[in-house]
């Protein structure tokens, strides 16, 4: 199997693709991140019969809002050596709740979301967006990267609200089952699961998010493959 050919297998089964994934051939052998973005297709069509504003009633709540907490400024390495953490445990070894340092690595066969402007790349891996789910980034302009674990949805978008940079937070509610944002500019709330983020209420309501250049969530390896000198989203935080 080729390292190309391993890149198609890992985006098999994540989500309905809205950052592209590979056209019904899977012929991707020589293929550039950007060639699969061209041949993207939607692996589950977003649902085209939801009426707008989306009622309280039909948003479950997950999460108090902010509770999970988003990412602002992330910091960028060549990869995760030398990042520890330090993170709660139940019983140490004297018994006691406490907190423990551990040093996480990026493995070859973990999944990052991978972004490609003006020449430079950025990966962001599930493993943080997980417990994040919303990261607000600047590069080559305003950017949002959100991921829905519970999905497993992700998008890359222009992080503007109504053509106002914005930042976005987590409501900690759900639209069948996936992902609410919000943004701070007009507090509209943003579903993952209409296309590129459609805004279900608030002032912004029925509006776009504006894709960003992405790619699938896809191996680490098969990613440094195509961008060697990537920069990688993780600092412990």
């Amino acid at each position: 199997m080729s390292r190309r050919r391993a890149l198609a297998l890992g985006v098999g089964g994540v989500g309905i693709g809205l950052a592209g994934c590979l056209g019904d051939s899977g012929d991707d052998e020589g293929s550039t991140p950007a060639q699969l973005q061209e041949n993207r297709q939607i692996a589950g069509a977003p649902p085209t019969n939801v009426d707008l504003p989306v009622s309280d009633e039909k948003l479950t709540r997950g999460a108090p809002r902010d509770a999970i907490r988003a990412i602002d400024d992330p910091v960028f390495g060549s990869d995760w050596a030398g990042v520890s953490a330090e993170v709660p445990v139940a019983i140490t070894s004297i018994g006691r709740p406490g907190k423990q340092t551990i040093e996480p690595r990026l493995a070859d066969d973990d999944t990052v979301i991978g972004v490609s402007r003006a020449g430079e790349a950025r990966a962001y891996p599930l493993r943080v967006l997980n417990w994040h789910e919303v990261v607000n980034d600047s590069f080559g302009g305003p950017l949002l990267v959100s991921y829905c674990p519970l999905c497993r949805t992700a998008i890359t978008a222009e992080r503007r609200a109504g053509g106002r940079v914005t930042r976005f937070g987590v409501t900690g509610l759900l639209f069948r089952d996936d992902l609410v944002m919000y943004d701070e500019a007009t507090d509209s709330r943003w579903s993952q699961l209409l296309a590129t983020g459609d805004a279900v209420d608030g002032p912004y309501e029925g509006k776009h998010l504006t894709q960003a250049n992405a790619v699938s969530p896809l191996f680490w390896f098969a990613w440094l493959e195509f961008y060697p000198e990537t920069e990688l989203y993780g600092s412990g935080e």
